[in-house]
């Protein structure tokens, strides 16, 4: 199973790079709610509503549980363990945030 941040939408919707790839992959696509809310609250133009409403109707839709946040944050905890980085880090590649 395969899901795509919405990073690589964005691009894709953008210039196209990866669409042949992604279509390759086939049915073990799934969508997050999460992603879906993002690439949502960005779309500027008929087409991307279009490709969203695609998206969210062509592959099934995941949405993250108390559990899943919960064992991602214990995910990140082993990674700071593991290779020394600074909580801030962390934070930043759990939510998103590019600087």
């Amino acid at each position: 199973m395969i899901v795509f941040d919405s990073s690589i939408y964005v691009d894709d919707l953008r210039t196209g790079r990866f669409s042949e790839r992604i279509a390759g992959i086939g049915d073990l696509v799934r969508s997050s709610s999460v992603v879906l809310a993002e690439l949502w609250r960005g779309a500027t133009s008929k087409a991307e509503e279009k490709f969203l409403l695609w998206l969210g109707g062509h592959y099934p839709v995941l949405t993250p549980t108390e559990n899943n946040w919960i064992e991602s944050g214990q995910i990140l905890a082993q990674i700071r363990e593991d290779r020394g980085f600074e909580p801030h880090n962390l934070r930043d590649l759990h939510f998103d945030v590019l600087r």
